[in-house]
C-alpha cells in the first residue's frame, strides 16, 4: 500500500542513493542543479513554495515527489522531481504513488489542477502519466 509523508533531512541520504548521478539524468530535474547537493532539498524541505514528499510502501522509502509552482489563486500547481527507487520500478508503484500525490493534492492542498512536464522519450513515464489521469497537451515553449 502506498503512503505519502513530507519528506523531512533524514530522508535526503536515499535520493542520492537512488538517483543516477549523472547531469543528463539531472536534466529531468531542471530546478535543480548539478551536481545535487544536500542543501537544495533542506531549501525543498524547508519552503513555502514547495510540497516535498516521500513515497512510502509498507512503510519503507520507495520514492519522492514533489509538488510546487503554486498558483493559489488558481488552485493549481506542478508536479516534478518524480523519483521511484531503482529496484521498485517497472511495477506499478509509480503509477499508484501518482495517484495517491493527485489526490493529496486535491484533498489536501486544494488544489483544482495538476500539470506536469515530460520528455517525448519518457515513454513508461507517459504511460504511468496517463494511466493516473493525466491529459496530453502539446505545448510549444519557445
Amino acid at each position: 500500500m502506498i503512503n505519502l509523508r513530507k519528506m523531512c533531512y533524514e530522508d535526503i541520504k536515499n535520493i542520492f542513493e537512488w538517483n543516477e548521478e549523472s547531469e543528463e539524468f539531472l536534466k529531468q530535474w531542471s530546478n535543480f542543479t548539478y551536481p545535487l547537493t544536500e542543501e537544495q532539498f533542506k531549501e525543498r524541505i524547508d519552503s513555502d513554495e514547495y510540497n516535498v514528499l516521500v513515497i512510502e510502501e509498507d512503510k519503507m522509502p520507495v520514492g519522492t515527489i514533489q509538488i510546487f509552482k503554486f498558483d493559489r489563486e488558481k488552485k493549481e500547481a506542478r508536479v516534478g522531481c518524480y523519483l521511484i527507487k531503482p529496484e521498485m520500478r517497472n511495477k506499478g508503484i509509480g503509477c499508484e504513488a501518482l495517484k495517491a500525490v493527485v489526490n493529496y493534492a486535491f484533498n489536501n492542498e486544494g488544489l483544482l489542477s495538476l500539470n506536469l512536464g515530460v520528455f517525448d522519450f519518457n515513454k513508461g513515464a507517459q504511460r504511468c502519466y496517463e494511466k493516473a489521469g493525466f491529459v496530453k497537451i502539446n505545448e510549444y515553449v519557445g
